[in-house]
């Protein structure tokens, strides 16, 4: 293979997004305190309710108290860590959830969405080894790249780092597709 320059294929880091997790917070924070007082006055006899006034005032509070604290448990999460590396040696971090994948250990990548709007994106990494199962990462969750062109950055390193292709030793051409039968489609 033709060494290529580092610039070509920089070593790309991504990072949470924090705006999801800001929004999650806040969402929990009102979310709970209103669950907590729906279940109060399911359980607690109607007598026992107390004044509307005091019970908007004690909801404010506990809405008040779970935001301070979730904001602080958010200021002590390390958004600066990448979450997933891609580089010349492969790729790694803490979205996957194996020891870092070396570029040609991986047989296959292939995007999924799921979900009933297709708005969970998966990127699975189909292993070489029948005893290692394929590597499953959600790419939903990330700063700065969609899916989509997450998947095309991983193809492209894939390729140039990849197993090289299969060479028929008869006639030295190169095997290129992977199904028994070939369709005219395009087997990723």
């Amino acid at each position: 293979m033709p060494a290529l320059s580092r610039e070509q294929y920089p070593r790309l880091e991504y990072h949470f997004s924090a705006q999801k997790f800001r929004a999650a917070l806040v969402i929990c924070s009102i979310a709970l305190p209103t669950l907590l007082f729906k279940a109060y006055g399911a359980t607690v006899p109607t007598e026992y309710w107390p004044n509307p006034v005091g019970a908007v005032i004690a909801w404010c509070l506990v809405v008040a108290s779970c935001l301070a604290a979730s904001s602080y448990l958010f200021s002590r999460m390390d958004m600066s860590r990448p979450v997933l590396i891609i580089g010349p040696d492969g790729v790694s971090g803490r979205a996957l959830p194996a020891a870092p994948l070396p570029w040609t250990s991986i047989h296959k990548i292939k995007l999924y969405e799921t979900g009933r709007f297709r708005q969970t994106k998966l990127i699975v990494f189909k292993m070489f080894e029948a005893k290692e199962r394929d590597v499953t990462m959600t790419a939903s969750t990330l700063a700065g790249v969609k899916p989509r062109e997450l998947f095309e950055i991983l193809k492209g390193y894939h390729r140039r780092f990849g197993p090289a292709p299969e060479v028929n030793p008869d006639d030295g051409s190169v095997r290129t597709y992977n199904s028994s039968s070939w369709t005219g489609v395009e087997d990723n």
